[in-house]
């Protein structure tokens, strides 16, 4: 899912944050539906700001949300960044939970199918 980019594309380091994926995995699952499409270009995606590495990414938040990306795939970069924020912290406290979970399943749903389920459809019609 998260494959290394041996491009000269990379990221600015000295603006991006590394995702692990023991750290952020949430984060990096909303990531992955906007950018494994997007994966044949991997010094493109670099330049607006997100890099796959072998344990996660790179990623440079402002970059992303003001590239060529879609709306609604900018709308996901959102959530991806207040995603990092809660699992940076541990995640949520216990009285957030339930709301937050709440509102991510409700904004993250596709023609009223989860996001993990719509990922899995598209990527069957791509063929």
């Amino acid at each position: 899912m998260y494959g290394m980019c041996d491009t000269a594309g990379m990221v600015d380091r000295a603006t991006a944050t590394h995702l692990h994926l023991d750290d952020y995995p949430a984060t990096l699952t909303f990531l992955s539906a906007v950018f494994d499409r997007k994966a044949h270009d991997p010094v493109g995606l670099a330049a607006i700001g997100y890099e796959p590495t072998e344990h996660g990414a790179w990623v440079d938040w402002d970059p992303l949300v003001a590239s060529w990306l879609s709306s609604k795939e900018k709308a996901l970069i959102h959530i991806a960044r207040g995603t990092a924020i809660v699992e940076h912290g541990g995640g949520p406290p216990p009285r957030l939970a339930a709301p937050l979970l709440n509102v991510t399943a409700a904004v993250t749903l596709v023609d009223g199918r989860p996001l993990a389920t719509w990922r899995s459809t598209a990527e069957a019609t791509d063929g």
